[in-house]
Order: C-alpha cells, then structure tokens, then sequence
C-alpha cells in the first residue's frame, strides 16, 4: 500500500511509509491493523494509481507523477505523465524492434536449415518460405508492419 501524509490539499510527504509514521509518534500505541479513520488522525491517506493512459511505444514514455492529487471525493490518486521520448531513445526502441523481428526470423529459418543441406532436395515451396523470411527485413514497414510467410505443411 503507498500512502500519502497531507494536510488539507497538501502533499507533506510523499511516498509516506506506515514505519515513518510510527517513528514520528514514538510514543502512541498504534493498533496492530491501522484503520483508515486512525491513518487520517495523522494525516496519513492511502493513495491508488491512476490506470497507466495508452500510448505511442516508440515515441513516448509514461511515469509517475511526483505527488499524488486529491480527488473530489477525496480520494488521494497518483497520476501519469506522459512524455515523449528523444530522438536517441526512438532509435535505441527502433533497433530493439529490429533486432527482435530478426530474431523471430531467425529462429524460423533455423527450423528449415536442414532442408538446406547439400545431400537434401529441397522442394520449391520451403525454398519460397525461407527467401521470404530472409526478404523480411526489405519489407517496407520493417520492423513496425511484417507479414510473416506462412509455413509449408
């Protein structure tokens, strides 16, 4: 559980552990399951997250927002905030997208290599299927939109 101690509409501290509240009252004998009307004698509130928002992977990140926010109903809720990424970190996701596409590709052709081998007559259709698989990559779209070939029975 994280909480969250605050008076009024102000943070105070976040996050807020029920240990720091215990140590800033050394000298009250707290129940050993702390209810929510004791928590807010002290000021202390529960906090729930907010659902992470959707968002674009490749250009955008999402993380906490530093504090939470009181609701209405005056329920403490953390919130999201949503950047977008640099052009250093697109190309980093980029490239792990590649590579991961290469590697499922990979992985298909090493199921047929031994097809390949120079005593085996390989028919024309897994000849088909594995250049497709190596033409993946020149896919245009590559890695974000691939059609996969589909395997020979």
């Amino acid at each position: 559980m994280t909480y969250v101690k605050a008076e009024g509409e102000t943070v105070l501290q976040f996050p807020f552990t029920i240990g720091q509240l215990k140590s800033e009252n050394a000298n009250t004998s707290f129940p050993r399951k702390l209810s929510v009307e004791v928590l807010a004698q002290f000021n202390v509130f529960s906090v729930t997250t907010e659902p992470a928002p959707d968002l674009d992977e490749r250009t955008q990140k999402r993380g906490y927002a530093d504090a939470p926010t009181r609701l209405a109903d005056g329920a403490w809720v953390l919130g999201w905030i949503v950047t977008y990424k640099s052009p250093e970190e697109i190309e980093t996701y980029d490239g792990a997208k590649r590579q991961s596409v290469r590697s499922q590709r990979d992985n298909l052709l090493s199921q047929t290599d031994w097809m390949a081998l120079s005593d085996v007559t390989i028919e024309p259709y897994w000849r088909e299927y594995r250049q497709q698989l190596r033409n993946l990559t020149t896919q245009e779209g590559f890695p974000y939109e691939v059609i996969w070939p589909t395997k020979p029975e």
